[in-house]
């Protein structure tokens, strides 16, 4: 198995200049971070990737005077450059670090190495959902998946950023295309700055080093901060990824412009002769939306679903919030065809209920069993006939000012929607105002050992 790391290093930079050529002591922060890097055990080769500027000789100069590797290419397409970097190597994986992370730490590199190559995942970093401070980002990837994002990107944001396109299609994010996981530390530091942007990045660096040396572990140099925060104060203001941030910002983005609604029209005109209220569940229904949106839903794809006019809309309630792996996730679509081949709705229980009660459980290790049902409204009233049942008591106490908790007599029988509902039922539902300590103190003083349950 082959592992190359490839570094970028470009003199060019908008908010500071030559910042890897800029010395501390009688080293380039460049010479620092190549020499850190190359402690990995598991890199069999380092490879700094820079531009055609006149500058990057220098660059050059420092990378061949560490041993390294050199690759000269595209200044504005730096995946190009990166692709072009690793392509004639042929290497199994790619190990991605950046020269603006000049005390970026060996073992970093590593440990993520091995989660790559032992999960045997298309992607791996500590990045995606960051708890190491900046200035660590240590990226680990297929270089088959960096062939298919140099051959499919076409957003600006993912030309100069290398790897955005595969961590937006990976499965950490929501995407299917690169199997992928993020590598957490122990205990989230990715408030502190270890990486150079801006002068103030510098300075601390600088103090750092000038301090401690060069050669201490990233924890070393974190518990330092840590002990010193005017130390931390000297770059605190500066945001994470502001350049990625700004790349975003290029991407050239077209608004939709949504007017057809046609169908849906159609639509509500037929449906509230078949169906009360135009949907079988309250919160779906036409009086909850404004006139200009879908009336019904033909299908869904990850973030997005799509109306039976074909309009395309970001869903940003996704199933009533149930709906967490996006629409049509195809790891779940694929086992769900699956077993329908089994058949379902059987008069026995299916083998498959047992096994999900075991692997629930395992997850929960304090709860002793287990009760599958269909609706919120469902267990909440089972919530209720317990309480009921175990204290003896028959009075429910819920905030009057909440929504919605069940279609059942106990709380329906206490909302203006109580037709129906008996008098002598709905009187055994006592109600408080929500967030209010004191209104629920004087409903238990009111009705002192009559109250089974608060909802």
């Amino acid at each position: 198995m082959k592992i190359i790391a490839i570094t970028q290093a470009r003199y060019g930079s908008s908010r500071l200049p030559g910042k890897v050529l800029k010395k501390i002591g009688d080293q380039t922060l460049l010479a620092i971070h190549l020499k850190r890097a190359k402690r990995s055990k598991l890199i069999d080769k380092l490879i700094v990737a820079t531009t055609t500027e006149p500058e990057s000789e220098t660059i050059q100069q420092i990378a061949i005077e560490q041993g390294c590797s050199v690759y000269k290419g595209s200044l504005n397409d730096v995946l190009d450059r990166f692709y072009g970097a690793a392509s004639p190597e042929k290497p199994d994986y790619v190990v991605r670090i950046t020269s603006d992370c000049p005390l970026i730490d060996a073992e970093i590199i590593d440990d993520i190495i091995t989660t790559c190559t032992t999960k045997d995942v298309d992607y791996c970093s500590n990045t995606l959902d960051p708890t190491f401070p900046d200035g660590m980002d240590v990226e680990v990837f297929k270089f088959s998946a960096l062939e298919k994002a140099w051959k499919e990107a076409d957003l600006q944001s993912d030309r100069e950023h290398v790897t955005s396109y595969i961590w937006r299609n990976s499965t950490a994010k929501g995407g299917n295309v690169f199997k992928s996981i993020n590598y957490s530390g122990v205990s989230d530091y990715s408030h502190i700055r270890l990486t150079v942007d801006e002068s103030s990045d510098f300075d601390l660096i600088s103090n750092l080093v000038g301090l401690l040396g060069d050669d201490k572990k990233w924890m070393y140099y974190v518990m330092y901060i840590d002990d010193h925060k005017d130390l931390m104060e000297q770059n605190a203001h500066l945001n994470r990824n502001e350049g990625f941030m700004k790349s975003l910002s290029q991407d050239k983005i077209s608004l939709r412009k949504i007017n057809d609604f046609s169908k849906s029209d159609n639509y509500r005109k037929r449906i509230h002769d078949l169906i009360p209220g135009g949907a079988h569940t309250y919160s779906k229904g036409d009086d909850q939306f404004p006139l200009k949106s879908p009336a019904a839903i033909a299908y869904g794809k990850g973030a997005y679903v799509w109306d039976i006019d074909g309009n395309k809309f970001l869903d940003c309630s996704m199933g009533l919030t149930a709906v967490g792996l996006g629409h049509a996730y195809e790891p779940v679509v694929e086992k769900v065809q699956r077993e329908l081949h089994n058949g379902v709705n059987f008069q026995r229980p299916s083998y498959l209920e047992m096994e999900a009660a075991e692997k629930f459980l395992s997850l929960v290790p304090q709860h002793q069993m287990i009760k599958f049902a269909k609706n919120g409204s469902i267990v909440t009233t089972a919530a209720v006939k317990l309480a009921r049942a175990y204290t003896g008591r028959k009075l429910v106490a819920f905030p009057y000012d909440h929504p919605f908790y069940s279609y059942d007599d106990w709380f329906i029988g206490k909302t203006v929607c109580n037709l129906g509902v008996p008098e002598e039922i709905s009187a055994l539902s006592v109600t408080y105002k929500s967030d209010d300590l004191k209104s629920l103190t004087e409903l238990f003083e009111q009705y002192p050992g009559q109250i089974a349950c608060v909802i």
